[in-house]
């Protein structure tokens, strides 16, 4: 049934320190064995603070947000750190450092960061992670020492990217801080007005890229990040259209009798799972995507909706056995067997690799089950949670709620240890969907 594809990381107690470049350190300080190890641990009682100073901005730099506060979001919202800030520092950085001091204070880690204009529109953000401890590296040398430029069109990405590096040399594991959203926006309820959106992961910079005055749905990443599947109702039916992100071209991927719903690109690219219901009845359907041919994967066995995939095995939701609950399907000979062990309504599920965590709505409420203990936990307090969409490293979890009249996006974090709103657009806000990997462009600071 389900394979452990890596073993859980553990956390343990962490402090960041962003802030000034070119620090000194002073050179008598006790040897640190490095035997702090960083772990990530689900069921922590307290995230790990981490100390954020402040960048220095040279001339012409004229940027709308601190790079260090997107930084410290991004950080945050993975609910593993908690940034402090300059005032509760155990010493300024503008003083020599005395690594025996900010280690006693629990401080293993610094970053600097500088920002200059390159030209008019080209704004350059260079950073170096510091280790107290010695853990990663020895302490007074840099960890990391890396750049990245891009244009001030893209400057929250300078942060993302700094981020993304912080977050990988001290955990092992790539950061998705430059990983985009999709989701629905109806403007105003009741109103028959649909937009189709991308965000940055945590809601900033979204456009719109398809609107239609008949519902969408359930939008889906390539495994590329290059198309967009969703579902669009038209007089007849709901059919499965894709959005080619780089040219904006709207093409169908699938139209027939019935109503077609939540695609999902296969990891590899090759094939799209989807749902399609004739009279109250519905079936997993596997698409070819080089020929089109298409194969019935669950033939009348129950309701079957809500489709993703875990490796080469797909995860859906049947009520098959009398209550909707997660299953697991081979589509190479279509025997599903069930996985989850809550009781009541269970549906929408995907499944993180990295933390092996299902992550499901289980009575309305966002759910997980530790897949090598089967331990469930609810791990948030919303109302009418819906369409559950994991980051691509597995750490947070976007999803919908109900607020008022409008439904509303939520991010929290694996553990449901972080949770916050996420402060996209106005209205009714639904059908969240992670893009997969982003890598940045940071490159080694030259001597």
């Amino acid at each position: 049934m389900i394979q452990n594809k890596t073993s859980l990381i553990k956390v343990s107690g962490l402090i960041l320190a962003l802030g000034l470049s070119g620090v000194t350190f002073a050179d008598d300080f006790a040897g640190i064995n490095g035997a702090n190890v960083v772990t990530i641990d689900q069921g922590r009682s307290q995230a790990s603070k981490i100390a954020i100073g402040n960048f220095t901005y040279g001339a012409g730099v004229n940027l709308k947000e601190k790079l260090e506060t997107i930084i410290g979001n991004d950080l945050k919202n993975t609910g593993i750190f908690a940034p402090i800030y300059a005032n509760q520092f155990p010493q300024s950085l503008s003083t020599q450092l005395n690594p025996n001091l900010w280690f006693r204070a629990g401080v293993f880690y610094l970053v600097t960061g500088q920002v200059t204009a390159v030209s008019t529109n080209t704004v350059r953000l260079d950073y170096n992670l510091y280790d107290m401890s010695g853990a990663v590296c020895p302490v007074g040398q840099a960890c990391i020492s890396r750049s990245v430029t891009l244009n001030t069109s893209a400057e929250r990405d300078l942060a993302h990217t700094a981020a993304n590096d912080v977050y990988q040399a001290i955990l092992k594991q790539p950061g998705d801080f430059l990983t985009k959203i999709a989701f629905v926006q109806q403007p105003i309820t009741g109103v028959n007005q649909y937009n189709l959106y991308i965000a940055d992961y945590d809601g900033a910079n979204a456009k719109r890229v398809y609107t239609s005055d008949r519902p969408i749905l359930s939008p889906d990443w390539s495994a590329d990040n290059q198309y967009l599947a969703f579902v669009n109702y038209s007089v007849f039916n709901s059919r499965i259209l894709q959005y080619n992100v780089k040219t904006g071209a709207v093409s169908t991927l699938v139209n027939r009798p019935g109503n077609s719903s939540s695609p999902a690109y296969s990891p590899d690219g090759q094939y799209l799972v989807y749902t399609n219901g004739v009279n109250g009845s519905s079936d997993l359907y596997l698409r070819n995507l080089g020929n089109g041919r298409e194969s019935n994967l669950t033939n009348g066995n129950g309701r079957s909706a809500e489709p993703s995939w875990y490796g080469n095995s797909v995860i859906f939701t049947s009520d098959r056995a009398g209550t909707a609950a997660i299953y697991q399907l081979d589509p190479a000979n279509g025997s599903a067997v069930r996985i989850s062990r809550t009781t009541g309504q269970t549906t929408d599920a995907q499944i993180s690799y990295n933390t092996q965590t299902m992550v499901m709505i289980n009575r309305d409420r966002l759910t997980t089950q530790n897949l090598k203990t089967n331990a469930i936990n609810q791990i948030t307090n919303t109302f009418l949670d819906e369409s559950p969409s994991l980051s691509p490293n597995g750490r947070m979890v976007i999803y919908s709620s109900t607020q008022g009249n409008n439904k509303i996006l939520n991010l929290v974090s694996i553990d449901g240890f972080y949770q916050v709103k996420l402060p996209v657009l106005s209205g009714s806000i639904s059908y969240p969907a992670w893009s997969k990997q982003v890598q940045g462009n940071s490159v080694p600071t030259a001597n």
